[in-house]
């Protein structure tokens, strides 16, 4: 029991989000959304970018290479 106790004695109250922790847990995450994103025309991008959005072009890298929206990324 001392040894528990000394273990224990420096530790801070059990913060508030674990008594939601359990329920959210057992519940599991939500199914993924499986459903295809919509297409962007030229206009959209250039305004998202605009917006301080980012554009990540899943090309390969040598189509990226070869022309691609200024301002995107490739990975």
């Amino acid at each position: 029991d001392t040894f528990v106790a000394d273990l224990v004695a420096g530790l801070d109250d059990v913060p508030a989000y674990y008594a939601h922790m359990g329920p959210a847990n057992a519940a599991g995450p939500a199914p993924v959304d499986l459903t295809p994103p919509a297409l962007a025309t030229p206009h959209d991008i250039a305004a998202r970018l605009a917006a301080g959005e980012w554009v990540v072009d899943l090309r390969h890298r040598l189509a990226f290479a070869a022309g691609h929206v200024a301002g995107s990324l490739n990975f």
